[in-house]
């Protein structure tokens, strides 16, 4: 029963890591975005 548990708690743990990982992701993925609509902005 205590194996079960951890084994669950490490899925729960990886799950959480790698849910904020994606947020980071879009957010840089964001900000890459908003400084291409810059330059082409500006370009215009």
């Amino acid at each position: 029963k205590v194996w079960k548990i951890r084994k669950i708690r490490k899925s729960l743990s990886t799950q959480s890591w790698s849910g904020s990982f994606c947020i980071i992701h879009v957010y840089i993925y964001r900000t890459q975005i908003l400084q291409i609509l810059i330059q082409v902005s500006s370009n215009l």
